[in-house]
């Protein structure tokens, strides 16, 4: 376990981190202050990890190496998405580093996830702490889709002021960078549509059923697809489970102050909330891909969208809890998730491949 200790000394440093920003001092003005600044160090300090990783540290970095040479080198785009074969091209034609479509990579995800943070959580360090456990690692091996997320959080932050033409064409620019954000689209359909919990149930379950008679896959197959490469993504059905384990256990604690409301308010409309409603469809949307994952592994490449507000939802209610109940929610969260990984380091260490963490200028 010695070799992953920057996993933990990153994790360590975020509750400190969280610690500090939840105690409550005299002066409110200085508090925020203070969180505002911690968030802005651990953001900018998973930025440098990013963009100074080593060509080893992901398990895509290398291949992406070899796409960014290709691309450079031809004067075609091949089965690449136009706007990141752009960008390679450029950086391959007028600065010649493949270490400069990392950092690109790196400041087209953390800027964006820097302003849909700021904005849209009420406790920025829990949900750069929840970035860094579900998302960290596995944004370090997916630079296209990466790229995709950063827009499609620039996406959802103008949605959610109301601009759903910015919002088109935000996802446009994701989908052109890896045409898996195309799905986001959806989002705009089910927006209008009032979320009732019970869909929680029933879809995840005809999902469950779609999954284990195979339908997707048999379908493709039958229509002459060659489905090798929808077979070879994903991260298999131990982490499908924990996943939904980890989000029923996320969903109940927000659900919370939520039922508190109830019983004090039987104002439907009080309870309403577009934000909130939007937030609760993409989760059900993310339970559901997570068991069609089952048919297909590479339906895995569209979770990661409807994952989002795992980074919210939580964040915008601990802030009614006492400062005692808010850590212990931080570390009932936050733990499980740090339990899981060191179990991936003990048994698949390659799977991520970013701890242990080496720089550029010291990788091979």
């Amino acid at each position: 376990m010695f070799l992953y200790y920057q996993y933990y000394l990153i994790y360590f440093f975020l509750l400190f981190a969280f610690v500090i920003s939840e105690y409550k001092g005299d002066s409110y003005k200085r508090n925020k202050t203070v969180n505002h600044f911690l968030f802005l160090l651990a953001t900018f300090g998973l930025f440098l990890l990013s963009a100074l990783k080593g060509i080893n540290i992901g398990v895509d970095t290398s291949a992406y190496n070899e796409i960014y040479l290709w691309l450079g080198e031809s004067d075609k785009f091949g089965i690449y998405e136009p706007l990141f074969a752009i960008l390679s091209k450029f950086i391959y034609q007028n600065i010649g580093q493949f270490q400069f479509l990392v950092v690109a990579s790196a400041v087209l995800l953390y800027i964006p996830l820097y302003i849909f943070i700021k904005h849209e959580s009420k406790n920025p360090l829990l949900s750069i702490s929840l970035f860094f456990l579900i998302f960290f690692i596995e944004s370090n091996s997916m630079m296209r889709q990466s790229i995709a997320i950063g827009f499609t959080l620039l996406a959802l932050f103008y949605l959610f002021k109301g601009y759903r033409k910015l919002f088109l064409v935000y996802v446009l620019i994701a989908g052109l960078f890896h045409y898996s954000a195309f799905i986001m689209y959806i989002v705009l359909l089910f927006s209008v549509v009032r979320f009732k919990m019970y869909y929680f149930l029933i879809l995840p379950l005809l999902a469950f059923v779609i999954a284990i008679n195979r339908l997707f896959s048999v379908t493709l197959i039958n229509l002459g697809f060659d489905v090798k490469y929808l077979f070879d993504e994903g991260s298999g059905g131990i982490t499908m489970v924990f996943s939904l384990i980890f989000l029923a256990l996320y969903m109940y604690i927000v659900s919370i102050p939520r039922r508190q409301q109830e019983t004090l308010k039987d104002s439907r409309s009080y309870l309403y909330n577009k934000k909130e409603n939007i937030y609760k469809w993409m989760l059900v949307f993310y339970a559901v891909i997570l068991i069609l994952e089952l048919d297909l592994p590479v339906f895995a490449r569209l979770s990661y969208y409807f994952s989002i507000p795992l980074l919210i939802l939580l964040p915008n209610v601990i802030n009614r809890f006492t400062y005692g109940s808010s850590l212990f929610i931080f570390i009932a969260t936050t733990v499980p998730l740090v339990l899981f990984q060191t179990t991936v380091f003990l048994y698949r260490p390659l799977w991520g491949q970013v701890f242990p963490y080496l720089f550029f200028w010291e990788s091979n």
